[in-house]
C-alpha cells in the first residue's frame, strides 16, 4: 500500500481518504471552544454525509498520527504525507510540530485579525458622534469594535476636518497562507461590509510566527473622503431596489 496523504482543505480541514473500500474517511478540525483539546477527529462512512466525532486532541500531530492509524489500520502509526493548497509536501510523522513546519513554510493557524478604519468630521464632533457611527457599522457582523482614536493633525489635513480611526477585529479560525495574508484580510473585512486600510495586524493560536502591525498611512484615506462629507452605511440590496 502506498504511503498515505493527508491534505489541508481550502476550508481548513484535513482530511483523510480511507484507502480501503468501504471504511471511514477522517478529518480533523479545530474547535476554539475546548481550550484544552481543541484538535477534533470526525469520520464519514461512505459518502453519507453524515459526520460523528471521534475523539478530541492537545495537539494536531496526535490527532494526525491516530486518524491516520485507524484510516490505514496500522499501529504504531506509519509513514505519511501531508499536501498543502499551495502544492507544498511534507511528509509525517516527525520530531517538530506540524504547526511549527507549517509556520517555516508560511502556513499559521490565525484566530483574529485586526484592521483599522478611518473618518473624517467636522472639528470640534463629539465622540460619542463617531462611536455610533462605527457601532453601526459593525452591526449584524462578525466584526468587534475597539478602540475610537482620533488621530494627531499631519501636513495637508483640512483645516476645519479632524481623522478618526477605530480598531476592529474579526474571528478568522484557519490557517492561512501568510504571503497571502493582506488579500485574504482584505477580503475577510469587505465580506463583513467593513471599510478599512490595506494594513492589519492578525493573532495565531500559538506563537510560531512573530509579526507586527505595518506603519499605516492614513493620507490616502483622508484623500478620499475629502469629497464624501456625508456620512452613511452603504445601502442594503433591498433598499437599493427600493
Amino acid at each position: 500500500m502506498n504511503a498515505l496523504n493527508v491534505t489541508l482543505s481550502p476550508d481548513g480541514a484535513f482530511e483523510i481518504n480511507s484507502p480501503y473500500p468501504g471504511k471511514r474517511d477522517y478529518k480533523i478540525v479545530h474547535d476554539g471552544s475546548d481550550g484544552c483539546h481543541p484538535w477534533k477527529v470526525v469520520s464519514e462512512l461512505g459518502e453519507s454525509g453524515i459526520w460523528r466525532d471521534e475523539d478530541t486532541f492537545q495537539s494536531l500531530d496526535e490527532a494526525m498520527d491516530w486518524a491516520v492509524s485507524l484510516s490505514t489500520e496500522t499501529y504504531p502509526v506509519p509513514g505519511y504525507g501531508v499536501t498543502l493548497p499551495c502544492g507544498t509536501f511534507f511528509s509525517r510523522p516527525g520530531l517538530v510540530k506540524i504547526e511549527d513546519v507549517m509556520a517555516s513554510i508560511g502556513w499559521a493557524y490565525v484566530t483574529s485579525v485586526s484592521g483599522w478604519s478611518p473618518v473624517t468630521y467636522p472639528k470640534d464632533t463629539p465622540q460619542s458622534v463617531v462611536e455610533s457611527y462605527f457601532q453601526d457599522m459593525v452591526e449584524d457582523t462578525a466584526a468587534l469594535l475597539g478602540s475610537v482614536d482620533l488621530c494627531s493633525p499631519t501636513e495637508g489635513d483640512e483645516e476645519h476636518m479632524d481623522m478618526w480611526v477605530a480598531d476592529i477585529s474579526i474571528p478568522v479560525d484557519g490557517f492561512i497562507q501568510t504571503d497571502h495574508a493582506q488579500a485574504i484580510f482584505l477580503e475577510i473585512f469587505e465580506q463583513e461590509g467593513i471599510r478599512c486600510t490595506d494594513s492589519f495586524d492578525y493573532t495565531t493560536r500559538i506563537n510560531v510566527v512573530p509579526h507586527a502591525a505595518n506603519v499605516i498611512d492614513f493620507a490616502p484615506f483622508l484623500n478620499a473622503r475629502e469629497s464624501a462629507p456625508e456620512r452613511r452605511k452603504p445601502a442594503t440590496s433591498a433598499e437599493a431596489g427600493r
